[in-house]
């Protein structure tokens, strides 16, 4: 029984502490591609762009060295979404994320 709670508790510690270093590094324009995303269920590659666009509008200098692929590679890489052939959808920690931005009351609005 101690094992097992350890082990539940351990499990919360670490899925806190990869929330927080998430939140830390996504930009509001991918928290914004997410909730769509989420919105949505599988949908085409390209459908996350205007978000992307828009930060790249709104944010020049920064974004004229990062890319469309590297914007979606981020989300990608933190498990946030899948990619499935061109089919891109969120995932499990993906929605997760999101109920722990609701739960902390930590704000969607952020740079780029």
């Amino acid at each position: 029984e101690k094992i097992k709670a350890l082990s539940r508790l351990f499990a919360a510690s670490l899925w806190g502490y990869m929330a927080a270093n998430t939140y830390r590094l996504i930009f509001g324009s991918q928290i914004a591609g997410l909730e769509f995303l989420n919105s949505q269920g599988r949908i085409p590659r390209d459908s996350l762009r205007p978000f992307y666009a828009a930060a790249a509008n709104q944010y020049p200098d920064f974004y004229q060295n990062y890319s469309y692929d590297q914007w979606l590679g981020f989300l990608e890489g933190q498990v946030l979404l899948r990619n499935d052939a061109g089919l891109i959808a969120i995932t499990i920690r993906g929605q997760e994320f999101l109920q722990h931005l609701i739960r902390d009351n930590l704000p969607k609005v952020k740079a780029g």
